[in-house]
């Protein structure tokens, strides 16, 4: 069988596209998107699949676990300007 050519579109043509959404995935949440408990749950998660993973010997995902996890406590820690921990250091 022969291939066909391409439909030839002259230069500076318009062009109307239909496009057909097939799936969908909620993502996770932005951490400015996240409440309190919603942001300590998250680090809870992170934590244990962080465990999981350095038990497994798998100490590169654990690190990544772990840093993922703590990345929206560290936005809330900076975003009260270190209150939260200097409160508890006095």
């Amino acid at each position: 069988t022969a291939k066909e050519a391409p439909p030839r579109i002259p230069p500076n043509a318009g062009l109307d596209f239909e496009v057909e959404l097939v799936g969908w995935t909620e993502g996770q949440k932005k951490s400015w998107q996240m409440s309190v408990p919603e942001k300590m749950q998250f680090a809870e998660e992170k934590r244990v699949e962080g465990n999981e993973m350095f038990k497994a010997g798998d100490y590169d995902g654990a690190v990544k676990a772990y840093k993922t996890g703590l990345s929206p406590l560290q936005d809330m820690y900076d975003e009260m300007g270190g209150a939260m921990i200097a409160r508890g250091k006095e």
